[in-house]
């Protein structure tokens, strides 16, 4: 694989993480088209129409399917979808962790910044957020009934 494709989906692959929610991804919108684009480019490099059938198969499914139940799931029960989420991160450290320890802490590491740390610096940095009044807001009327 070329060092551009790696680049390409490393990028798009940070970008995905960092900027969307999973759970937003409807056929058409920007991330799918985008995940289509990674596909196509790691799908190119396979040696079989097999192999590339079940890498657009395993895309679609975790793309476009898996977002719609996890979906379903939080409607139902909040606890189902913490323990599916869970699951399936520790799913993908076990498997990367099988192929490389450093993608595995890599991984685990991601996970650690971008589920605790951007959180709690966000709530550390809305103790400075400015509250902004201008004529857009809707005023507040005061009632002086006796």
């Amino acid at each position: 694989i070329s060092d551009s494709i790696i680049t390409s989906i490393i990028f798009f692959f940070f970008k995905q993480k960092t900027a969307y929610e999973i759970s937003a991804c409807l056929v058409g919108s920007e991330m799918c088209i985008r995940d289509s684009f990674i596909t196509l480019l790691l799908g190119t490099r396979l040696q079989s129409e097999l192999q590339v059938f079940v890498l657009f198969l395993l895309t679609t499914l975790g793309f476009i399917f898996f977002p719609m139940l996890r979906k379903t799931i939080r409607s139902f029960s909040m606890r189902g979808h913490i323990y599916t989420l869970v699951g399936f991160k520790l799913l993908v450290f076990l498997t990367l962790y099988k192929l490389s320890r450093f993608l595995a802490l890599f991984f685990f590491v991601g996970l650690l910044f971008v589920d605790i740390l951007c959180p709690v610096w966000i709530m550390w940095l809305y103790q400075y957020k400015n509250v902004i009044k201008g004529p857009w807001d809707l005023p507040k009327v005061k009632s002086y009934a006796e």
